[in-house]
């Protein structure tokens, strides 16, 4: 394991995001939190190396996924200039997403035959893959573990999150597609053109973004693109919601065009989200009913021990079925532990266990932000206090709310009926609601 880690490029504007996004206005709010300098923190955000011991624990407090954003300080960095001589288009198969091939390799745990599903259907010319499983199950990893593959394949590839969208792009459908064009374009290292190839006076806007990809963003010579949309749950929660269905139905029909167009067969659309999507879409106008549907289980126990063995931990028996039973195959939840583990060393575990549910605990902030979701929903959190007061036993809710508390990843499905996810949350919640079990 390395000592320094830090962000990848591709990554940085994405964490910066998540500072507000979890109720930091400054970055010296977030040093006081964890008891760091303001220069870590900033070191952090701008993907500068960060000592691996803090560049865990501002991903626990920010809620981010270090497997999927951490790269190691001695690999090159990926915002190199492009070479004399050479067009930032040339080069952006390379320059699309910088993922980091060592990294990935020592913490990523295979779940066959997912990736190759995966990636056999991303060969396919006009693919649609949908992606989906709770925040923090490995959704960005597993397609960078595949992307890779790609990349060696010469294939252009670009990551739009629906994170980095603000209020202001939702105003309208024009603003949002001139927003998502521009998007895909800087990760091309395209410049912008919409000022020649957008007509807003006599076309629609649906018209002028697939005139601006057909004419600018795809390759003439029919090299594939890979099109990444993460975080798409980000946008379905927006009032405006006529906005949304006008993309999807647009997604869609791209789909389509890749039938009976040569130019569309180079895309292959991916879309990673965590919830079930309700929204009134005809049949023929949803991308959510197409392609190929994976959906990410946890870990099981030998996969568990797979990724206690990348972090150069070797847990007896005895001790990792204690983890599990704890946490189940949580990936996120079992890297937290193993990082902690690495740090503190394998005698450390006791302690961990008996804290995890509480307030002292390595989960603590993890935990927080569970609770402060549910204060949010009352309704919800009602229907969770049910679940948790089932002692782990499956329980029929009502199915809006059980996808809900899924896309939060508080529960599995049993059935017909919910069962709380891990005995983490169990004894968390059991003590937050006062229940005598």
């Amino acid at each position: 394991m390395p000592r320094s880690l830090r962000v990848r490029r591709d990554y940085v504007e994405y964490v910066k995001h998540a500072l507000p996004m979890q109720g930091y206005a400054r970055q010296a709010d977030l040093a006081k939190d964890l008891e760091i300098s303001v220069t870590t923190v900033n070191n952090f955000l701008n993907g500068k190396p960060v000592d691996h011991g803090y560049f865990l624990e501002v991903c626990q407090r920010l809620n981010l996924d270090m497997s999927a954003i951490a790269a190691f300080d001695s690999d090159v960095d990926s915002s190199a200039e492009v070479p004399q001589g050479e067009s930032a288009a040339d080069n952006a198969g390379s320059f699309a997403l910088a993922i980091d091939e060592e990294a990935l390799k020592t913490f990523y745990v295979e779940r066959p035959p997912l990736e190759t599903t995966c990636f056999k259907a991303l060969l396919q010319p006009g693919a649609l893959v949908r992606i989906k499983a709770p925040s923090h199950m490995g959704k960005t990893s597993l397609l960078n573990y595949v992307l890779l593959q790609l990349q060696q394949r010469d294939f252009r590839m670009a990551l739009v999150n629906f994170h980095m969208a603000e209020a202001a792009h939702l105003e309208s459908l024009e603003a949002f597609l001139q927003w998502f064009c521009i998007s895909v374009g800087l990760r091309l290292h395209q410049p912008n053109r919409l000022e020649n190839l957008w007509d807003s006076q006599f076309s629609t806007a649906k018209e002028n973004c697939t005139h601006y990809f057909e004419n600018h963003l795809l390759p003439a010579q029919e090299t594939p693109l890979v099109l990444c949309l993460d975080q798409v749950d980000c946008i379905l929660t927006y009032p405006q919601i006529e906005i949304v269905r006008e993309f999807f139905g647009l997604l869609r029909a791209w789909h389509e065009l890749a039938k009976v167009n040569k130019r569309w067969t180079a895309v292959r659309l991916v879309l990673l989200h965590s919830t079930e999507v309700y929204l009134p879409l005809r049949v023929n106008e949803s991308p959510f009913n197409v392609g190929q549907a994976i959906e990410l289980p946890e870990f099981t126990l030998e996969q568990s021990e797979q990724l206690a063995n990348n972090h150069r931990l070797s847990l007896e028996d005895s001790d990792l079925q204690q983890l599990f039973d704890l946490v189940g195959g949580h990936p996120y939840l079992l890297e937290q532990a193993f990082t902690y583990l690495k740090s503190h060393g394998q005698k450390a575990l006791p302690d961990l266990l008996e804290l995890s549910p509480t307030e002292a605990g390595i989960y603590r902030n993890h935990l927080r932000q569970h609770l402060a979701a549910l204060q949010n929903s009352p309704e919800l959190a009602e229907t969770f206090k049910r679940i948790v007061g089932a002692n782990c036993g499956p329980i029929r809710v009502e199915s809006g709310q059980a996808y809900q508390l899924y896309s939060r990843g508080l529960v599995n499905f049993k059935a017909n009926a919910v069962v709380i996810r891990c005995q983490l949350y169990q004894d968390y919640f059991a003590s937050h609601f006062n229940l005598s079990l």
